[in-house]
């Protein structure tokens, strides 16, 4: 009896990561050395035709590390006549609609300054299989994401999560993906469902020991931010944050970001009782180069001093006493080099009244604090 494979059988299943386009990063694993990705324990891809449910294949222990994937694909009754769509990370749905697979970048987290260890979750990929009579099934994977690194000056501290938010256009926070669409650039087209002004990275065990420059990574859905500015605020373990502005570029499918804040200031809203007296906003460098002018809108703030420390540079700034209405004011530092702009808020309460502790403003009738 003859046991030979049907000829008309996958007997290969090929599954093959790609660069991103530009400097190189990482999907779930990185080899900086070498610029490619690779697979890493834990990872599974799907692959679905339009004549079934889809398959599972977890990648083996024996190509992690590597950026490619071979399988016998006898054991899986892959057809050779049949058109089969793949695509990562697997989601563990066999009724999973082909047509609108879920992707999302909300939720996204970084453990330490610089990591990219868990990039990778949000570094979606989808490919189209070519079946050539010698009964190979290859799968060569198209990046959907675009992944960015923010680099900004900070303090030393402990900080939680950075927010991207720009005003004139919007990301995708989450969408779906078609795994049937017929050309390569419908393939990797996200779908909006929920858009959104701003993007968060949720920071986790990230800290700075000494004043410096604070690396974040995140993965973004394509999008144009070309003229746009990408405002950034960081906030620390305190709930105080830091501002810092970028120029916005073009963000497409498969292609690496890197931007780099020339400056930032802290806190961004400072809160000071109705008889006034002083408040203080630090501007942080990336270099000592790096040249601001300052700029308030408001009689009653005005500059006293400032001293530099490092890349450090404190203002102190005086606040008259207010014998009216709540009223606000800002001080505006410009980079000379780019004009971009950082804007930090100072509120003073109304007559009669403080600020208590942890910043509460209480109405003080009598004078004093009850």
């Amino acid at each position: 009896m003859d046991e030979s494979p049907d000829k008309g059988d996958i007997q290969s299943v090929f599954f093959t990561l790609n660069k991103y386009n530009d400097d190189l990063l990482t999907k779930t694993e990185y080899d900086s050395g070498g610029d490619i990705f690779k697979w890493s324990e834990g990872d599974a891809v799907g692959i679905v035709s339009p004549e079934g449910s889809q398959l599972k294949f977890p990648i083996r222990p024996a190509y992690y590390g590597q950026s490619s994937a071979r399988f016998d694909g006898r054991g899986f009754a892959l057809k050779a006549n049949t058109e089969y769509s793949s695509y990562y990370p697997f989601i563990p749905d066999f009724e999973l609609d082909p047509t609108v697979i879920p992707i999302t970048y909300a939720g996204q987290s970084m453990d330490g300054d610089n990591s990219l260890d868990r990039l990778g979750l949000f570094a979606y990929t989808v490919a189209k299989g070519s079946a050539p009579s010698a009964g190979i099934l290859d799968f060569s994977f198209q990046n959907i994401g675009s992944p960015h690194r923010y680099r900004l000056p900070v303090l030393a501290g402990d900080y939680e999560r950075l927010t991207l938010c720009i005003q004139d256009e919007e990301y995708i926070l989450n969408g779906t993906i078609d795994l049937y669409a017929e050309s390569d650039s419908e393939l990797i087209t996200i779908h909006p469902v929920t858009m959104s002004e701003e993007i968060n990275l949720d920071l986790s065990g990230t800290s700075m020991a000494s004043d410096g420059q604070l690396r974040c990574w995140m993965m973004v859905p394509p999008v144009n931010l070309e003229g746009d500015i990408i405002k950034m605020k960081l906030t620390a373990a305190d709930g105080t944050c830091f501002l810092a502005s970028i120029q916005g570029r073009d963000c497409p499918a498969n292609s690496r970001r890197v931007f780099n804040a020339l400056t930032s200031v802290w806190p961004s809203e400072n809160e000071i009782a109705s008889e006034g007296g002083s408040v203080q906003i630090k501007l942080i460098r990336s270099s000592s180069s790096d040249a601001v002018t300052l700029s308030t809108d408001s009689a009653w703030l005005t500059q006293t001093s400032s001293s530099t420390e490092g890349m450090v540079t404190t203002y102190t700034f005086s606040v008259a006493e207010n014998t009216g209405a709540e009223r606000i004011g800002s001080v505006s530092f410009t980079e000379t080099s780019t004009g971009l702009v950082n804007t930090v808020t100072v509120k003073q309460g109304k007559a009669g009244t403080i600020i208590g502790i942890g910043g509460w403003v209480i109405d003080n009738h009598s004078g004093t604090a009850n």
